[in-house]
């Protein structure tokens, strides 16, 4: 018998605050309006975190991000 290929899982939705190095974006982040952001497949490092809270604050808004799951 063949294996059947394994579903992917759907990607996680978090927040910045649960945002952590190393993660994996599943798709693009995009900003209100239309930009995109940061691309599906990139990376989140330590800075970019920062960097996305901060403009969180300053736009007093919040993305939903969508990651990877191993």
């Amino acid at each position: 018998l063949a294996a059947q290929p394994q579903a992917e899982k759907p990607p996680r939705q978090l927040r910045s605050e649960a945002l952590r190095a190393g993660m994996c974006l599943a798709r693009d982040l995009m900003s209100p309006e239309g930009l995109i952001l940061l691309s599906a497949g990139h990376v989140i490092h330590a800075d970019l975190i920062k960097r996305i809270r901060s403009r969180e604050a300053r736009e007093s808004s919040h993305y939903i991000f969508h990651i990877k799951n191993d």
